[in-house]
């Protein structure tokens, strides 16, 4: 396994976890609605953009997930999910980094959204 170096690697990641999260008998009733193919481009630029440090995302992640019911269950499973992903599929600073960013956005989403 290797380090998230590049946007294929974050696409790669990017596609084996929402593939995951589409499927999971806990969270994927939330996503059930969501236009993937034109979902997931604006996904990836936003990991490219925190990873990698590429430009090309623009947006508000959280302002697209306040319509959302969502638990503290489901941000513990969408992490358990992510981590498990980056773990399956790549090693090193930048895939621990994806771990770390991925728990301190969930966070903030939480406090956000007055989830605790």
């Amino acid at each position: 396994m290797h380090d998230i170096s590049t946007r294929e690697d974050v696409t790669m990641l990017i596609d084996k976890f929402y593939t995951q999260v589409r499927s999971d008998d806990i969270i994927a009733k939330h996503f059930e609605h969501v236009d993937w193919p034109q979902h997931t481009p604006n996904i990836i630029n936003f990991w490219c953009m925190i990873l990698l440090g590429e430009s090309g995302y623009s947006g508000q992640p959280l302002a697209h997930h306040l319509h959302l019911d969502l638990t503290r269950q489901d941000f513990d499973r969408w992490l358990f999910l992510f981590n498990k992903t980056v773990n399956e599929n790549s090693s090193g600073s930048k895939a621990q980094e994806a771990i770390q960013r991925a728990a301190s956005i969930a966070g903030v989403f939480q406090h956000r959204m007055s989830i605790l």
